[in-house]
């Protein structure tokens, strides 16, 4: 009896361990459905979209990266600023300067201006005084062979002479001052002109200059000169720059023409007279200087 209830025991509990093998399949997605239900939001979010990460995780991560880029661009040198001068020059292709050429040569005549000048204790009689000073010197002008188309009255004034006593003026003479210019065209008697112009009643020398009658061939050649000039500074400054020049300029801007041959000769003949004599004052020829100027612009490969 005791057997027989044993065996039966044991038949039911195969048929309940086999009966679990064969439900339990069944029975474990239930219980992962029911661990997956009980998670949050945000890790149901994350399952759904693997690639999207939380902020503060982002942050976290980023953050060393952004420091490593902040360090690479402070480690890269800094360049400074073209100057815009040369940005110009390099994108335009040009090199620009400018240049000088100077002749010298002989003067053709001289420009001399002489001046009377008298005193009286009235104005009619200053000028009474002067113009016949004047006329004498017009005389001798002629007489030396000077044309009268070649010398004129450049200025002519009067004007009284005063003293202050107790802050009232006091007129006691006038004074009348008659300048002329001169053209002498053979520069050899310019000395001796000078001279008898003081025997004849000049008193004052103002200044003397030499020129030319035309600068058109020596301005030429100073021309020449200035654009020769200028293209040796460019290839200069072409070789320092490793550029190769076009020879011939792009652009040539011409300046004005100057010439002179200034001396400065003014002083008081009244004072003067006595230390030369009679003699014709020294004087050293002054060469006329003609100048020309450029611009010049070249290109450059």
């Amino acid at each position: 009896m005791n057997l027989r209830r044993f065996s039966l025991y044991g038949l039911i509990a195969v048929l309940a361990l086999a009966l679990f093998i064969t439900a339990a399949p069944q029975l474990l997605p239930n219980v992962a459905a029911e661990e997956t239900e009980s998670e949050t939001p945000e890790a149901e979010n994350m399952k759904e979209n693997p690639e999207e990460v939380p902020a503060e995780e982002v942050k976290e991560d980023t953050q060393p990266a952004e420091e490593d880029k902040a360090e690479d661009k402070m480690e890269e040198p800094v360049e400074e600023a073209p100057q815009v001068e040369a940005v110009a020059e390099v994108k335009d292709g040009e090199i620009m300067v400018s240049a000088q050429g100077l002749v010298r040569i002989q003067p053709d005549f001289a420009t001399l201006r002489l001046a009377v000048v008298a005193q009286a204790p009235t104005a009619a009689e200053a000028n009474n005084i002067n113009n016949a000073s004047m006329e004498a010197v017009f005389a001798l002008l002629k007489d030396k062979g000077i044309a009268e188309e070649d010398y004129f009255t450049s200025s002519y004034s009067i004007w009284p002479q005063t003293n202050w006593d107790d802050d009232q003026p006091q007129v006691y003479a006038y004074q009348v001052d008659n300048e002329i210019t001169v053209k002498v065209r053979d520069i050899a008697q310019l000395g001796d002109i000078i001279a008898a112009a003081l025997d004849a009643g000049a008193n004052r020398v103002n200044d003397i200059s030499y020129d030319v009658e035309s600068t058109h061939e020596a301005y030429n050649q100073a021309l020449k000169l200035a654009v020769e000039r200028g293209k040796e500074k460019a290839q200069v400054l072409a070789d320092a720059l490793g550029v190769e020049l076009i020879p011939v300029p792009s652009r040539v801007v011409e300046g004005s023409e100057s010439n002179y041959g200034f001396m400065n000769y003014a002083y008081d003949a009244k004072e003067a007279a006595p230390a030369m004599g009679a003699g014709a004052p020294p004087l050293a020829q002054q060469d006329v200087q003609v100048n020309a100027s450029v611009s010049l612009v070249f290109k450059f490969k």
